[in-house]
């Protein structure tokens, strides 16, 4: 007789495909039945267990059986039967950084509606300062006006207008993109020339739909599903599963419009930059991008380390491997063809570097950024923003 098929309750307030799709390659191999039912948990609903994102107190009493029913969550919600998956914000405020750093931004500020628990925006702000940049941080709303536009407007705006020309600008969350994108138009700043601008998290369906296209972080959402799901069939198997919660890092940056600046004064440093990104698939080296901009090794290195934060020679390996990853998301080439276009002599030599410095191989990475292919309920709702 088989096995009786466990049934998964799955509620998303900030609707995600990824994380959707994530949730159904895992039960199509745990043989789960999974049930979508949007933003609110069905009242008097019972099943083997949950899988959700923000829920509050009220969604518990919604479910048959609100005190032995297990649920895996995002939020903060506690129970002796939940477990949390996070968003690892220190490690997220670092990658923004660094890709500002790389292209010279020496101010970097960040804006949301509210401070959060675990909030990106003020870890962002705490990296920023502890490599030396100056800061600016805030948060527009109060738990009455937090989602009205034109609280938001009215303070984005000015707050905008009083930045120096040639900042970065981190906003934490998708839901408060088209806000900020809007101040900006509003207060006249041009994105990328007067602010660069990164998102938390990627939706290409959002960030492709602004002009400028949005730069985000990617990797996040995919993986929280995956997860999630791992922990809540480990606590319906009766298995004892750590209270903490698991933090889930970024995987990379996408590189969009929006960040395509570079905040440093045209000269030798700002040819360098543009030889190496014209001639990352030749065999160049350091010595070729000082030739390049008419200085000294010593002298490139130097000004490489004061706006950008590192040696031409790191700079060199991030955009090859960059580039690399691009490749490997978005077509199906073999690796001495990615090597060929990427400045690597060999499909060895990229497999060296690329496992050296990303702690993986091309081929996990690659597969860990191919869609699921498990069905995905017809009836879910598009891509809200979230």
């Amino acid at each position: 007789m088989p096995a009786l098929r466990r049934h998964v309750l799955l509620s998303l307030k900030d609707y995600r495909r990824d994380l959707h799709e994530a949730v159904a390659a895992y039960a199509a191999t745990a043989g789960w039945q999974v049930e979508y039912c949007g933003a609110q948990f069905r009242r008097g609903w019972c099943g083997d267990g949950v899988i959700t994102d923000h829920p509050t107190p009220e969604d518990l009493e919604r479910l048959a059986d609100p005190d032995g029913t297990p649920l895996v969550v995002r939020n903060h919600l506690q129970g002796p039967r939940i477990r949390h998956v996070h968003g690892d914000v220190a490690a997220i405020a670092r990658l923004a950084v660094e890709h500002f750093r790389e292209r010279g931004y020496g101010h970097l500020i960040a804006a949301d509606a509210l401070p959060w628990i675990e909030d990106p925006a003020v870890a962002f702000i705490a990296a920023a300062r502890a490599d030396g940049l100056t800061t600016d941080l805030l948060h527009w709303g109060d738990a009455v006006t937090w989602d009205d536009h034109g609280q938001a407007m009215a303070h984005l705006v000015p707050w905008l207008q009083r930045q120096p020309k040639s900042c970065g600008l981190f906003v934490p969350s998708l839901w408060a993109l088209g806000l900020v994108v809007r101040a900006c138009q509003e207060a006249r700043i041009r994105i990328p020339d007067e602010v660069a601008v990164l998102v938390n998290n990627d939706d290409p369906v959002q960030c492709e739909g602004f002009t400028p296209t949005i730069s985000s972080i990617d990797g996040q959402i995919r993986r929280f599903g995956w997860v999630m799901a791992e922990r809540l069939d480990a606590l319906m198997a009766g298995k004892p599963v750590d209270p903490a919660p698991v933090l889930i890092g970024p995987d990379r940056i996408i590189s969009r419009q929006s960040t395509d600046m570079l905040a440093v004064p045209h000269g030798p440093t700002a040819q360098a930059l543009a030889y190496l990104r014209r001639h990352l698939g030749e065999p160049i080296g350091v010595a070729d991008l000082a030739a390049a901009a008419g200085v000294s090794v010593t002298t490139l290195e130097e000004r490489f380390r004061r706006h950008f934060g590192v040696l031409p020679l790191a700079m060199l390996v991030r955009e090859r491997l960059t580039l690399a990853q691009h490749l490997l998301a978005t077509t199906d080439l073999g690796l001495a063809a990615i090597a060929g276009r990427t400045g690597y002599g060999s499909a060895s030599a990229l497999l060296a570097a690329f496992t050296r410095h990303l702690g993986e191989t091309p081929g996990a990475w690659r597969r860990r950024h191919t869609r699921p292919v498990a069905p995905v309920r017809t009836d879910a709702p598009p891509n809200l923003p979230g």
